[in-house]
């Protein structure tokens, strides 16, 4: 395994290219007179601009068609924002198994806001949260939920913290909102990730609906619910959805 390989020193570049010109045959570095037999099945990543590389003599163009049969590109953060929360509590329940971590809904569109550029990519999210995994548990052992004011605007790249509205994570998105039922089967667990994102931000435009019309009925359920023109009861079973997800 190669890891940043647009970075390899020159020595290494040129044995590497040995090792898959000659496949199971001897191989022998530079300044090496007898050469090793070698038989190797070689994964190389990098995180940099191959074609620029190449383009500026610093990656063996020869190297990389021999390299590339067969190629995978993860995209940035950036380009899969609805991802973040999701990637964010997989982290956590990997790193604290035995705690039931919740993102809080301004935390989530702090995380799906269309200012963050995300530079560090998946270390950059695991470093943000982890650092706000620490602030939570200092504020409390018992914690159990990440809010935006857990998170510092130095770890994000940003010098002040603005969480977004849902209007606007909603608008932001570079996909339209699902409006039937014509999915690919290979497109499901991004529909799935897509649909948690979307349900993050319109579950507060709800909560601030209810809100309002609890607020102008003086807090009466069934007066705020007729007003809403739903019953009684399902206004009260979404109030208490929504608490609980505080």
């Amino acid at each position: 395994i190669f890891h940043e390989n647009v970075s390899m020193p020159a020595g290494l570049v040129w044995l590497v290219f040995e090792c898959v010109l000659f496949r199971s045959q001897d191989a022998a570095g530079p300044g090496h007179g007898r050469g090793q037999r070698a038989r190797v099945r070689i994964l190389a990543a990098t995180n940099g601009d191959l074609a620029a590389a190449m383009k500026a003599g610093k990656f063996r163009q020869d190297l990389y068609y021999r390299l590339a049969a067969v190629t995978l590109r993860l995209p940035a953060l950036r380009e899969r924002r609805e991802d973040v929360p999701s990637l964010a509590e997989a982290w956590l329940r990997r790193r604290d198994p035995t705690r039931a971590w919740a993102l809080s809904q301004p935390l989530r569109r702090l995380l799906l806001s269309p200012a963050l550029d995300w530079p560090g990519n998946i270390r950059q999210l695991e470093a943000v949260i982890q650092r706000a995994r620490d602030r939570a548990l200092a504020e409390a052992r018992d914690a159990g939920v990440l809010d935006a004011t857990h998170v510092d605007p130095v770890d994000l790249g940003v010098e002040s913290l603005q969480v977004p509205d849902p209007q606007t994570v909603l608008a932001s998105s570079d996909r339209p909102l699902l409006t039937g039922f014509q999915i690919e089967n290979a497109q499901l667990a991004d529909t799935w990730r897509r649909l948690d994102a979307e349900r993050a931000a319109l579950a507060d435009v709800e909560r601030r609906v209810i809100q309002q019309a609890l607020a102008a009925h003086d807090g009466v359920v069934a007066r705020a619910a007729r007003a809403l023109g739903i019953p009684r009861t399902s206004l009260a079973s979404r109030i208490a959805r929504l608490d609980d997800g505080d």
